[in-house]
């Protein structure tokens, strides 16, 4: 798909300025020894070689893992080998775990939410899927020895928004893998964050539980080339269950 894009952009594409392409963190996520700060040079071929070697049995993210890196390279690829025949350029958005509010009705359908009810599980949407990777994850408190683990990094869904239009917009966005994240978290950081915003009915988690070395990825660059600046993680969780108690509301 990505390459038919962009061969539709190098026939009738004439008037086309930039290319940017939605990717993800997960085509950096080569596996490192200890603490490591990911970068735009980092590629995770380690994916695309375990879905080689093991191809069905392979764990169940390596297909993702390897599919946005392949998609991603072939991007690249695509564009040095035509970039003297397109008058257009690349750029590619590269983001972690997406918090922050829907802008989508979704309604319970079992019963209603009240500000002082606790979460509905996930089988009580209409679609029987929860809506939101964080709500889901924030249905049951995880074991006490895992709440200061590396559990990934983050960004506000609004801030992933806005730094698509500012890679269409700056000039120095140019040729670049944009990395978009406000930061590596702890499950027990975002208990902490919605306690201080006065969420309920969310796990409390053990607050001052030592949090462990992080390996996540440096968006300095992309902030810099952008001016992106982020939410809270407060400000991020809080509206995320909001907007989910209150359909519609953002």
């Amino acid at each position: 798909m990505t390459e038919n894009i962009l061969n539709s952009a190098l026939k009738y594409g004439s008037e086309v300025q930039r290319i940017t392409i939605t990717s993800s963190v997960v085509t950096l996520l080569q596996p490192h020894e200890g603490q490591y700060l990911y970068t735009d040079k980092d590629w995770n071929d380690y994916s695309v070689n375990e879905l080689k070697e093991k191809g069905n049995d392979a764990a169940p993210h390596i297909f993702y893992f390897a599919a946005k890196t392949l998609a991603e390279r072939a991007a690249w690829k695509f564009y040095e080998e035509h970039k003297d025949k397109v008058k257009w350029d690349l750029a590619t958005i590269l983001f972690p775990y997406v918090f922050g509010p829907q802008f989508h009705e979704v309604r319970p359908h079992k019963r209603h939410l009240t500000a002082h009810s606790h979460f509905i599980s996930a089988q009580e949407y209409t679609n029987g899927k929860a809506q939101s990777f964080l709500w889901s994850q924030l249905q049951d408190s995880k074991p006490e020895d895992t709440l200061g683990d590396d559990a990934g990094s983050w960004a506000d869904v609004r801030d992933v928004a806005l730094a698509h239009i500012l890679s269409l917009q700056k000039p120095a966005a140019a040729g670049e893998r944009l990395i978009i994240s406000a930061s590596g978290f702890a499950w027990q950081d975002v208990y902490d964050a919605l306690a201080s915003v006065g969420i309920e009915g969310v796990p409390k988690g053990s607050p001052g539980i030592p949090r462990k070395p992080f390996s996540y990825p440096d968006s300095s660059k992309t902030n810099k080339l952008l001016g992106v600046t982020y939410h809270s993680l407060a400000d991020s969780a809080r509206d995320t269950i909001l907007s989910i108690k209150n359909p519609g509301s953002f």
